[in-house]
């Protein structure tokens, strides 16, 4: 499992309830990364919770978890997202207008 991807798997699971409560070190908080975030199939559960619309990645994938409940509209706050997998969740309602007005976002797959 590569540093990003347990960085990104810590940071959910501290806010999804999921394990013991873990944080971001500071240099993965940074606005510089333009990594991925690949969390798809990792039997995630509970919310997205509010805090991901901090993350600067260009690509998040959640596809095929349990996630639940409604799209955060802080997504909107990801200015280097280009590519957002929500597939093959539980979540409901509409998708947030933010997500609308982000202008990098060519591919939203929920």
């Amino acid at each position: 499992m590569s540093m990003m991807k347990r960085h990104l798997r810590r940071y959910l699971d501290a806010y999804m309830h999921l394990s013991v409560q873990l944080h971001l070190t500071p240099s993965f908080q940074t606005p510089n990364h333009s990594r991925d975030g690949d969390l798809s199939y990792n039997r995630l559960t509970g919310k997205i919770p509010f805090n991901i619309g901090f993350l600067q990645v260009v690509t998040l994938s959640l596809q095929g978890n349990q996630l639940s409940e409604q799209i955060p509209s802080v997504i909107g706050l990801m200015q280097a997202l280009a590519v957002l997998y929500l597939h093959g969740n539980k979540l409901t309602g509409q998708i947030p207008p933010e997500l609308g007005n982000m202008s990098k976002l060519h591919y939203l797959y929920a």
